[in-house]
């Protein structure tokens, strides 16, 4: 039986698992929300960082935080039953909806204004878990959530090892490389 996952969160979620980029990525809708879930294969992939990457990242972000690889050390093997994971973050028009339904209040409006396309934000981890249960679904653990961004292959980033990413891969708020995405779109794969 695969686990079903909630992703609320404001970065790109990206499901990185399929190594090869014209693999079908299995999907259902959370008949809930309307959300759509990707199948996250069983298995074991690498977790946490090998000491080359610790090094390579610190050499590259000299004012990072150290704090940030203390507990990716060592690198080793996970093994995962499946799951699913939401593909996008909940929107503004889910997370709305599930405010209706439960009689809760909408989190503080951003000063960009609430757009129903758009990832919720200003939410904590109650908030999330209150979401997640109404919608009959769970919160990633971490070891989830490595294996979707990641991949099975240890990879640095979803698209790759390398810094850094191609056009258009995600929107990177503390960065100059600021982009944005469709919902659904895919760094490898394009709009899925």
């Amino acid at each position: 039986m695969q686990k079903v996952i909630l992703v609320l969160a404001c970065a790109l979620v990206v499901v990185a698992w399929m190594a090869d980029a014209h693999a079908e990525i299995v999907t259902k809708i959370n008949p809930k929300d309307g959300a759509e879930m990707a199948l996250i294969p069983a298995g074991e992939f690498l977790m946490g960082a090998s000491a080359e990457e610790r090094a390579a990242w610190q050499q590259a972000h000299p004012t990072g935080y150290k704090r940030d690889w203390l507990d990716d050390a060592p690198q080793h093997k996970v093994y995962l039953d499946a799951y699913y994971l939401y593909k996008t973050e909940v929107t503004v028009a889910q997370y709305r909806a599930f405010c209706q339904a439960t009689r809760r209040k909408m989190p503080s409006e951003p000063p960009w204004k609430w757009q129903d396309t758009q990832p919720i934000c200003n939410v904590n981890w109650n908030d999330a878990k209150a979401y997640a249960d109404w919608a009959g679904v769970t919160l990633p653990t971490e070891a989830q959530w490595e294996k979707a961004a990641r991949g099975g292959d240890g990879r640095s980033y979803p698209w790759g090892n390398a810094w850094p990413p191609p056009a258009k891969a995600g929107e990177f708020c503390r960065s100059r490389l600021a982009t944005r995405l469709p919902q659904g779109a895919h760094p490898r794969r394009g709009l899925q």
